[in-house]
């Protein structure tokens, strides 16, 4: 017995099946990069996990206090470091490369493995982020002195540092790393936090890549105008 298949029909499978393909190709799987927060042991612990959740968006962000024994160690695999309650002792000893305390000793491991890091003053320090005149108004002395600290500061800036007070804290999110690594996408990325992504949220989005948790659905028209506008759907791992 002879099996008679409409060409039509065989030409419509082939269509669905490199639709497909090229659907998986699209969503790459996305491994947010990570981030390291350390914070002195006498912070409140939900202020703590109020900030990483305010970083969570963009990185995988691990959070552990200065004193921990596996710090150092822990920033094998770290693309950036959020060092909060950064004091006067520690920004002066770190640009002095002094290692005496835990805080000054993941400091240089950290600027001598060249990774990023960001340093959030206490409230006390704060000041060094204002303009130097902002200090107009104080005794000569008391000017020389902020000069003084501020040198410390540069120096720190020098060796690739960020300042940042804990009010304006933000660590854009870099690259993760993908299963593709053939992808050039550039352009901008959408966090997409919806339950379905549809073709109307492709077609009027203006960024290079779309990344969705493994929960949301994926429309195939999504998918079409995605791939024909060069958007790049990520499968967020975690």
């Amino acid at each position: 017995m002879t099996l008679s298949i409409d060409k039509a029909v065989i030409e419509h499978i082939v269509r669905e099946v490199i639709q497909s393909l090229q659907a998986a190709k699209s969503e790459l799987v996305y491994r947010k990069s990570k981030l390291l927060i350390v914070y002195d042991e006498n912070r409140e612990q939900d202020e703590v996990k109020q900030i990483a959740a305010a970083l969570e968006a963009g990185w995988h962000v691990i959070r552990m206090p200065f004193r921990s024994p596996d710090l150092v160690s822990a920033i094998s695999d770290i693309k950036h470091v959020v060092m909060l309650d950064v004091n006067q002792d520690i920004l002066v000893r770190g640009a002095l490369g002094f290692i005496g305390s835990a805080p000054n000793e993941l400091l240089a491991a950290v600027l001598h493995n060249g990774i990023p890091v960001t340093l959030v003053l206490t409230h006390s320090l704060e000041w060094i982020l204002r303009p130097e005149g902002t200090d107009d108004d104080l005794p000569e002395p008391a000017r020389r002195y902020r000069q003084h600290i501020r040198k410390h500061k540069d120096i720190l800036a020098s060796f690739g540092a960020a300042f940042a007070g804990l009010s304006d804290l933000q660590i854009a999110p870099i690259g993760g790393d993908r299963t593709d690594h053939d992808n050039t996408q550039s352009g901008k990325t959408l966090y997409f936090e919806q339950k379905v992504l549809t073709q109307e949220d492709v077609r009027v989005s203006d960024v290079g890549t779309i990344v969705v948790s493994r929960s949301t659905l994926v429309t195939p028209l999504a998918r079409d105008t995605a791939r024909d506008k060069g958007v790049t759907i990520l499968v967020q791992e975690s």
